[in-house]
Parts: C-alpha cells; structure tokens; sequence
C-alpha cells in the first residue's frame, strides 16, 4: 500500500503519460516498437545500463488489467477554424498581455499507464479550475500574471472500485482511507486552493519566475504533516517554482519565443518535466506557425520525449531509491499546439498529447555477494492535456 500512497501523492508532479480523453485504451501489440536509446558510455554511470534496467519485456500478449472500470470518456475540444499562414508571411508570436486582463480556464489533465510486465492499467485525470489575471503589462509581452487554482476534480480507480473527488464536496469517509492514500493526494491539494503565486513573463511569453512559491509550498506541507509526519520526508509533490513553471508552461504560458516567425520556418523549443527530484524529461522540438488571422494565431510544437539526469542529489528516500530513469519514445511522440487572441492578449485553447515508454530502476537490497540488486519496470504511458478558456 505504501507503493499505493507514493504513485497517488506523485500525481500531480508526474505531468506525463496521457489517457485519451476519447476513453482508456492500452498501447496496440502492432505498434511499432521505438528504437531502444544507446546505453551511456561506460563509467558515466554506477553501472552499465543494461545491468540497470536491460530490455522490457518481449512477451505483449493482453493480460487483464488490475482494474476494469475505464475512465470517463471526455470528448475533445476543437477550435473554431483558422486562416492558414500564407507563405512568406512574418506572423507575430508576441501575446500583448495587458493590465486588467482576466481569464479562467479549464484544464484537462489525464494519463494512462500500463504496466509490461503485468498488463496492470492505470489511469487518473484531473479537471482544474484555474485563474489568471494580468497584474502588470503594457501589451508588449513581458508581464505579471496572478495566478490561482480555484477548483478541480480528480478521477481515478481503485481496489475499491471507480473514485470521483471534487474539491468543493469532500467525502471524508473517503479520503480517511489509509490503504488507498486518497488523503495525502486530495488534502494538501484542497489547503492551498485560491491561494496566488505571481508569474513573471518574460519578452519570450516564458514564465521566468514564480513569486509566493515559499507560502504555498508550506502551507502544502503542513497539510501533509497534519495527515501524518511520516509522509513528509517523501512530500516531492509540494509545489516549487520548478514544478509550477513547468506544469503551467505547459498549459498555458508556452514559450513562444517572441519576436516573428516566418511561415514554413520553424524554432527551437524545450519543454520539461521533473522526475523524482534529479530526472528531467525534456521534450526538445521545432515550433511553427499554423494559423494566422487579424487577431488569432496558433502554433504547433512536435518533440521526442527523453530523459536526462540532473547534477543534483535526490533527497527524499523515495528518489534515493532510483537508480536509473529513461525514457524509450518515437519522434514527434509529444505534439502540442496553442491559439491565442491578440486583441484581448490571453490564451484561447490549447491542447498536448504524448505516449512513451517510461522505464525506471530501483535498487531493492543486495545479493548474497553483496552486490546491489536492481528492480527493473517498464511502463507505456500515454498523456493528454486540454485547455479551454471559459471567459468567452
């Protein structure tokens, strides 16, 4: 149950692995198996790779799932049609963020994830309620955005069978349920609702910074204290300036790059993730532009999902425990694409998607020789996130 605990309070940091809204379906047998990544040269690493984490299964025959209820299909939101970009045309990436402005939206976040080894599926999908407000912006692009989460939704399964949460109508009975570990997900989650973080943009519509990042974090701690001192030594999921940047980069506030883009060129673009404290999953692609009309533009990013490790110590004893992290993916496996306003200077839609192989080693004791011995896994993950303004 503790594995339990651990995977439900890494929810909301493991901004990865997508379940199509459409509904739950399982990676298909006769898809192509992506190209295995080369094993780092030899002594970069405690050890070679491949006494690490070797090769996943070979044997992909259905298992039944460990869970049957399917997630709730969800259909996608489209967005009206735009103008296609005429060749030769300079097209302005620059979002006019101005004071005043406010918007909320809804987000989409969901993920399904299959287990190689054991055909075991999961799936959890989160529908936030969020607020931005421009606090400083002249229309030029680098602005000051106050940030909140309002609301939100989680779904999920469990031993139990389906679970649907919302933040406004807690079932207490519910989340007091050790063995699901609904609790240490849900509540410290619920603490810093409507409390504001204060985005700093910069010309390149990047977040370059995250202000009041310290108060929410604690207050997320001390909720998890409250639930039990033992959780929070493993507490990664509390909200850092790291983690927001990159969950709502994501979302909302790509990073455009500013300035113009001609039409057919394209830009350099990475968006990451972080990983149990020391491994970034970097998705590195070409931006273009698809669509520009007076007030409207929409641009389109494709990357290939991958992994590195961080130069810096884990310090949980959850992240002490990895040995190894990769991630095996096909090129263009993370798509996304962004349509913003230039007349009011927000966000009108938005929407990712991502499927990867997402392979990890934990070290799991020694042998009778004394030598450590490696718990491989290898999990195929698919991703989905959707964003619609609600301010029309």
């Amino acid at each position: 149950m503790k594995a339990v605990r651990v995977l439900l309070a890494l929810v909301v940091v493991l901004a990865a692995g997508f379940l199509a809204f459409r509904g739950c379906r399982g990676v298909a047998k006769s898809e192509k198996e992506p190209a295995p990544v080369a094993p780092p040269a030899q002594g970069t690493d405690p050890a070679p790779f491949p006494t690490l984490l070797g090769d996943p299964p070979k044997d992909e025959s259905p298992k039944p799932p460990r869970v049957e209820t399917p997630p709730p299909v969800v259909p996608d939101v489209e967005p009206p049609a735009g103008t296609p970009v005429k060749d030769g045309a300079e097209v302005s990436l620059v979002v006019p963020y101005r004071t005043g402005t406010k918007n909320r939206y809804r987000v989409r976040e969901a993920q399904l994830s299959r287990d190689r080894d054991t055909g075991a599926v999961q799936w959890w999908q989160f529908v936030w309620i969020v607020g931005a407000q421009v606090v400083k912006g002249d229309g030029t692009g680098p602005a000051r955005i106050k940030f909140e989460i309002e609301s939100f939704r989680f779904q999920t399964d469990s031993v139990e069978g389906p679970v649907d949460i919302d933040s406004g109508k807690l079932d207490d009975a519910l989340l007091a349920k050790e063995k699901l570990g609904l609790g240490r997900t849900i509540r410290p989650l619920v603490s810093i609702l409507r409390m504001p973080v204060e985005l700093v943009i910069g010309a390149g519509d990047e977040i370059t910074g995250v202000e009041g990042v310290d108060a929410l974090s604690r207050t997320f701690l001390d909720a998890v204290d409250a639930i039990g001192s033992k959780y929070v030594k493993d507490a990664i999921d509390a909200p850092t300036a790291e983690s927001i940047t990159q969950k709502w980069s994501e979302a909302l506030f790509p990073p455009l790059g500013g300035g113009t883009l001609k039409a057919g060129a394209t830009r350099d673009l990475v968006l990451r993730t972080t990983y149990l404290e020391r491994w970034s999953n970097f998705n590195a692609g070409k931006l273009r532009v698809t669509e520009d009309d007076p007030d409207v533009f929409r641009v389109e990013f494709k990357g290939k999902p991958e992994m590195e490790e961080l130069n810096r110590p884990a310090k949980s004893p959850a992240a002490l425990g990895v040995e190894k992290c990769r991630i095996v993916s096909s090129a263009d496996a993370y798509v996304g694409s962004w349509r913003f306003d230039r007349a009011t200077g927000r966000l009108l839609w938005g929407r990712l998607s991502s499927k990867f192989r997402f392979d990890i080693s934990r070290r799991n004791g020694v042998g009778a020789n004394g030598a450590p011995i490696f718990e491989p896994r290898f999990t195929d993950i698919e991703r989905r996130l959707e964003v619609e303004l609600l301010d029309k």
